[in-house]
């Protein structure tokens, strides 16, 4: 004969969210600067940073940055051109919720730089700088014409909401 405890739910777990919860808060504000490498945060055992490759392969794990009753974000770089840091937020399952990237519009070409400035503030707002800095390219396609270097700057707020989306402010 079986008995049961009508209504109560065991606590759902799984390695991720456990993972997860060992990492180090990072202090905020924290920036992130496309023209410069990233730092180490916060010391992380390498014992959690080797299980959390085998759970998110080929992010390289800074730290928690978040920890709510709904969600855990954390902060990670990704590989690509730039080195880009990479929000993830999970919910108290270890389901991924939402992301944000980083330095979306970083990097460079003949006549194009973009730098991208990233801050994540205490109360969960991401301030985003972009600045471009563009010169027109002469006929032949070699090379820039001097004098004609122009910049643009745009800056746009995001804010992990209490759902644990990333929202753009307004």
């Amino acid at each position: 004969m079986l008995f049961g405890c009508g209504g109560q739910r065991p606590e759902i777990k799984n390695d991720l969210v456990t993972l997860i919860g060992r990492l180090p808060t990072i202090q905020t504000p924290v920036t992130f600067d496309s023209d410069k490498p990233v730092s180490v945060l916060v010391k992380i055992d390498q014992d959690i940073i080797d299980s959390l490759q085998n759970k998110i392969p080929g992010y390289g794990i800074l730290g928690k940055l978040f920890e709510t009753d709904a969600f855990t974000a954390i902060v990670g770089i990704v590989p690509n051109d730039t080195g880009s840091p990479q929000i993830l937020i999970f919910d108290k399952t270890g389901k991924q919720i939402d992301s944000y990237f980083a330095y979306r519009t970083a990097g460079g070409d003949m006549g194009l730089n973009s730098k991208n400035v990233v801050t994540i503030n205490p109360n969960r707002e991401i301030l985003f700088i972009d600045s471009t800095w563009t010169m027109k390219i002469n006929n032949e396609g070699t090379d820039v014409i001097k004098g004609t270097d122009s910049l643009a700057v745009a800056v746009e707020k995001y804010k992990i909401s209490d759902t644990g989306m990333v929202e753009k402010m307004r």
